[in-house]
């Protein structure tokens, strides 16, 4: 591969297009094509940024589960390396808290990380699917 990046922002462009569309299976194949590029580049702004994109469109096909497990491992990187977007990541999983049930969302942190959501953490997702009123 000439320009691995160049190739991984022309996929996510495509996975982009393919969402508008309303082509879901087509978007998460070119995002997943631009995801694995991105992480053996270790470029983790815009890996974090994809994997938004995947638990986007898992979301609009109902899939919560695979999409919270994305989000997650969104919230890890962002933890790591992108420090500024962690109040996007708590509003966008305070969201889901809101859909599903505590348990099932602890569970879902466990199985992604294998450890429990810090307190502190926990605190700030549940305020935010509380201030998630539709």
């Amino acid at each position: 591969m000439r320009n691995p990046y160049g190739i991984a922002i022309a996929y996510t462009q495509l996975g982009t297009l393919n969402k508008r569309l309303k082509r879901f299976d087509k978007a998460l194949n070119y995002y997943q094509r631009a995801l694995e590029i991105l992480q053996q580049s270790q470029d983790w702004h815009t890996t974090s940024i994809i994997m938004k994109e995947i638990g986007n469109v898992l979301e609009y096909q109902g899939k919560w589960q695979k999409a919270t497990s994305f989000y997650i491992k969104a919230l890890v990187i962002d933890q790591q390396h992108n420090k500024d977007w962690l109040t996007q990541d708590i509003q966008t999983l305070g969201q889901i808290l809101k859909n599903c049930r505590e348990i099932q969302f602890q569970k879902l942190q466990k199985q992604v990380t294998g450890k429990n959501c810090p307190q502190e953490l926990f605190s700030a997702i549940q305020v935010a699917s509380e201030g998630n009123k539709d």
